[in-house]
């Protein structure tokens, strides 16, 4: 059979896979409108606006004789001289405040001046903002949010179509958040928050030290999913399981088709088709092309899947609709799989970027396979990227035990300061991947480092600093899931009992830091050498005495 006819029979696997997400987020919109600008800018707006729309207006200015006169007339609800308007919401749920004063004629003159108490009461559907500098800074604005700086395109166009905002839309959720998983907080103390930082629609906070994700915020990116450390976040659509076994499916059947060698292009399914329809002839005869709605939504993980199920090259096709941040992601993950590969002496990255303008001057970089793996797709990131290196080092050899990678890299171990580490545990308490353990009661600290996911969380709880973070890949997954001895120390007995119950050193941070305290001074230093039983009788026995 021909190249033409292994491709296409992949492509019939992949237009056979459902796409969908199980998960629906429904927005409602009856043309509730808020509009933030200056005088100058209120009239020709109203010019132009559709009837459908009700408007409401927050002026950033005195409004004159004429405006007010029109707003009047039109019987807009207003205010004016406004400062710092804050917005948050998205559309058919966005809610307004800002600083303004309200002379006492007008609570009595203008019927339509809006109530000073009833601004923060008010949901609005849409927002048109013309302040230079916008109540809303995300990198993607919210649906429904218009603003100069962040649409770049006609404003004149945005506001003619602004009642096809008018009703309800169902998008899909994109995203699932297992929260078992998660890496953020311990104990009030924060840890990991790389898909904080990462989310350009500022969809994700934390809340009382939880992670919180706004469905009406998202919008598809991704970038959570690919920077999540411990797999949390996971993207849904369509899911990671499901985009895996697509790729397994369509390659298998490109092989059965008589193919070899062959180059899968994920490219962004709203962003890149037309151009990939006109310009399919630049692309190397053995060009899978694969939908997906982000370019960010699958990362190490199912790269490394799409490897072990027989793509000898990936390409990920860029265009200049593609924001930076998410560009910049991209390059970092390629850079943490080159990493990992050529710890296991493969030389050439097969994953790279590029674009409509690049492509057909790249040459790939093929990897070739002794045989190809079949197992199911999983969601679980960590696990899929350790089968798949395992699975290559079938065919290729770790030049070294393990590979260091870059900082917050999603693998790693711990170094501890055997000096200034007095064991008190603390740091097994706060760890939330089980990476850190304990040895039943004994001053031994212990660390299985398939679990760490360099969340910080035991650095930053150390109240002695001893803690430090090493990130870097082990190859052997025996050696990585068997616990190793970080640090131990003496046990010393109670002088009471003779029971063990401290550590040598923890017992010498306990006479330093209890040296001024009133109740261990003289012989009552004592107590601190006793176990805490026998610390209870001995306190309880001198109460009995005194009285």
């Amino acid at each position: 059979m021909t190249t033409d006819a292994a491709v296409q029979a992949a492509l019939d696997i992949f237009h056979t896979t459902p796409t969908t997400s199980e998960a629906t987020v429904s927005y409602e919109s009856s043309g509730r409108l808020l509009i933030i600008a200056k005088t100058s800018q209120v009239i020709p707006l109203l010019d132009t606006l559709p009837d459908a729309l009700q408007p409401t207006l927050l002026c950033t200015e005195q409004c004159g004789s004429e405006l007010d006169a029109r707003l009047s007339n039109a019987d807009i609800p207003y205010l004016d001289n406004v400062k710092n308007v804050q917005i948050s919401g998205f559309l058919g749920q966005f809610h307004a405040n800002a600083d303004y004063q309200i002379q006492a004629h007008r609570r009595i003159d203008k019927k339509n001046f809006l109530p000073e108490y009833k601004l923060t009461e008010v949901v609005f559907d849409l927002v048109v903002d013309l302040q230079k500098i916008p109540a809303i800074s995300s990198t993607i604005a919210p649906p429904g949010y218009f603003s100069l700086s962040a649409n770049n395109q006609d404003f004149n166009k945005i506001i003619e179509d602004l009642p096809e905002w008018i009703g309800v839309f169902d998008k899909p959720k994109y995203f699932g958040f297992l929260s078992e998983r998660c890496a953020h907080s311990a104990n009030s103390i924060v840890g990991c928050k790389q898909c904080i930082d990462h989310c350009p629609t500022d969809a994700i906070t934390s809340i009382n030290g939880q992670i919180t994700i706004e469905p009406g915020l998202c919008q598809g990116c991704g970038d959570c999913a690919t920077t999540c450390p411990a797999g949390a976040m996971v993207y849904r659509y369509p899911s990671v399981k499901t985009i895996q076994n697509q790729l397994r499916l369509g390659l298998h059947a490109f092989y059965q088709a008589g193919g070899s060698r062959p180059v899968l292009l994920f490219y962004n399914q709203e962003s890149s088709s037309n151009w990939l329809v006109q310009n399919n002839h630049l692309l190397p005869p053995e060009t899978i092309p694969c939908a997906v709605e982000s370019l960010t939504a699958y990362g190490l993980d199912t790269w490394l899947a799409a490897l072990i199920y027989g793509a000898s090259s990936i390409l990920l096709l860029s265009t200049e609709n593609d924001l930076p941040v998410s560009a910049q992601l991209l390059d970092q993950q390629i850079s943490i799989l080159d990493t990992l590969l050529q710890g296991i002496g493969i030389t050439e990255c097969p994953v790279q970027t590029c674009t409509p303008e690049s492509i057909s001057m790249l040459t790939p970089a093929y990897l070739e396979l002794d045989h190809r793996a079949h197992y199911d797709g999983i969601e679980d990131k960590r696990r899929m990227i350790r089968l798949a290196l395992d699975f290559l080092r079938q065919t290729y050899h770790p030049i070294a035990n393990h590979q260091p990678l870059p900082e917050h890299a999603l693998f790693g171990e711990i170094a501890v300061d055997h000096d200034n580490c007095t064991l008190c545990m603390s740091c097994v308490s706060a760890c939330p991947q089980g990476a850190l353990l304990n040895s039943n009661g004994l001053p031994q600290l212990n660390f299985l480092e398939i679990n760490c996911v360099q969340c910080s969380l035991c650095e930053t709880t150390c109240p002695e600093s001893a803690i430090s973070l090493n990130p870097r890949y082990l190859y052997d997954s025996d050696l990585a899931q068997t616990p190793r001895r970080l640090h131990e120390d003496e046990v010393v007995a109670c002088v009471q009992c003779g029971e063990p119950y401290i550590g040598s050193q923890m017992l010498a941070s306990m006479f330093t830091k209890m040296a001024d305290h009133p109740m261990y001074q003289g012989s009552q230093r004592s107590l601190l050498q006793m176990c805490s039983d026998c610390r209870v009788i001995a306190l309880h026995s001198k109460q009995i005495h005194k009285h």
